[in-house]
């Protein structure tokens, strides 16, 4: 196990103890039900890791059950209409809660109120990408430019910074 692995372990079990001390003395004192939010993949594959070291280390069993869909949303709304006991937890992608109240209509939870953060164990980034010899490298030398002046920041991200963290770019211009 790496060491930023182990942290992540240790972070999210403190969280877990720090949050359920109040409610009992001894937490988890039964399975722990962890809903991931997307189909198997890296998210579910980091999320059943993670699960397993803190089932060794708590001495409970903590159950991967994955509820994908609607970006997140049909996970999410599982565990907000859950117990408010700390034996359901969510594992899902931060888009979930940055993205989707941009592009839905209607969330069917609280993003702010129905929800506590307890750890942030797994962070991975994203990336648009072409074949380096592709015809379209033309993208890879506009994207590398100093000089972007095509490129545009979303009227959201002005209103909702919170939301936004990249910047929308119209496409190059085509190569003459």
């Amino acid at each position: 196990m790496t060491h930023r692995m182990l942290l992540a372990v240790a972070t999210t079990a403190a969280g877990l103890l720090a949050v359920a001390a109040p409610a009992q003395a001894q937490y988890p004192g039964k399975p722990v039900r962890v809903v991931v939010t997307t189909v198997p993949g890296p998210l579910d594959t980091f999320a059943r890791v993670i699960t397993d070291k803190m089932s060794a280390a708590l001495k409970q069993p903590f159950v991967v059950e994955n509820k994908p869909g609607a970006g997140g949303n049909i996970g999410a709304d599982m565990v907000a209409k859950s117990a408010p006991d700390g034996y359901t937890l969510l594992f899902a992608l931060d888009t979930t809660f940055t993205v989707n109240p941009s592009i839905y209509k209607a969330m069917p939870f609280d993003v702010a109120k129905d929800f506590a953060v307890i750890s942030v164990p797994v962070t991975y980034g994203q990336m648009l990408a072409v074949n380096a010899s592709s015809r379209r490298s033309r993208w890879l030398n506009w994207c590398n430019s100093p000089n972007r002046s095509r490129s545009t920041t979303p009227p959201a991200a002005t209103a909702r910074p919170a939301i936004f963290h990249t910047r929308t770019f119209s496409p190059p211009p085509a190569s003459t």
